[in-house]
């Protein structure tokens, strides 16, 4: 969970500029090249089935930014400070994303499973979930043996966390004590 892996096959298309529209599809490794680019910044959108489509400008020589940063930004450290590097997560389900829409959160919340995860909206029971932490990341483990159809209040706890997060970015608060429940 603290950890990112590579993805192949994540479709990388540049959205701006004289190439807009060049596609590449990302290697074993993960890694994407667009062979005789030049200057500091391209405008790319990145999709896969079953993760969420993100537009993000990755820069040569400073971190990767959302091209619609939709709250305050996180501080975050490891690789999603590479530049080029582009962090994404699983698709989040149809029935939390008005969550988004109604309610502040950090900008770029990803949503990580590694549990056999096979689409948005295919849920079982859940046992293990939370943000944390590790804010700016949701983690939530089935096992189909335990909360039944409450998918929506896991989604909406942990999604509270995440607003709380926002507000202390928002309010400068961030390290000055509080809680997690």
């Amino acid at each position: 969970m603290n950890s990112t892996q590579p993805i192949a096959g994540v479709s990388v298309t540049i959205t701006a500029g004289p190439r807009a529209g060049e596609q590449v599809t990302t290697d074993q490794g993960g890694y994407y090249l667009f062979p005789n680019s030049s200057g500091d910044e391209l405008y790319l959108r990145v999709e896969k089935e079953h993760f969420e489509a993100k537009e993000v400008i990755a820069h040569r020589a400073r971190p990767t930014v959302s091209q619609r940063p939709t709250g305050p930004a996180l501080s975050r450290s490891g690789v999603w400070n590479t530049p080029g590097t582009v962090v994404i997560g699983r698709q989040w389900p149809d029935a939390i994303r008005f969550i988004f829409e109604e309610t502040l959160l950090p900008n770029d919340v990803l949503f990580v499973r590694d549990d056999g995860y096979r689409s948005p909206n295919e849920f079982g029971e859940g046992r293990y979930y939370f943000s944390g932490n590790l804010s700016g990341i949701v983690n939530i483990s089935v096992d189909r043996t335990g909360i039944g159809n409450d998918l929506l209040r896991l989604f909406a706890h942990e999604l509270g966390h995440e607003h709380q997060h926002a507000v202390e970015i928002t309010n400068n608060l961030e390290g000055r004590g509080g809680g997690n429940t």
